[in-house]
């Protein structure tokens, strides 16, 4: 890649809240830690996890040691632009496919 290339590319980049990613990756180890996932559904009835964030601790629960995956396609994701929402559901379906629970 040329370093004109790199440069645009790195210019289309939209800056991420690495603090807003932590919180994420800790619901993300939530989920893949909890016995029973009406825990997780407990933190999203009393507000403690927005609709996203409980997604994601639902992902952790389902993609239990692909956590390193999932959060470097999450910040890809969020750094081309996406939506939250699109974030998580990018970050899930592209973590699935490498650990072979795709269909």
């Amino acid at each position: 890649m040329s370093t004109a290339t790199a440069a645009a590319e790195d210019a289309t980049r939209t800056a991420i809240d690495r603090d807003r990613v932590n919180e994420f990756m800790k619901a993300f180890r939530y989920g893949g830690q909890v016995s029973d996932l009406s825990y997780v559904d407990d933190r999203h009835h009393s507000g403690r996890y927005d609709d996203v964030t409980w997604h994601i601790a639902l992902d952790g629960a389902t993609l239990v040691g692909y956590g390193r995956v999932f959060r470097k396609h999450l910040v890809d994701a969020l750094e081309r632009g996406m939506t939250e929402k699109e974030a998580e559901e990018f970050a899930y379906h592209e973590t699935a496919e490498y650990a072979g629970l795709a269909h």
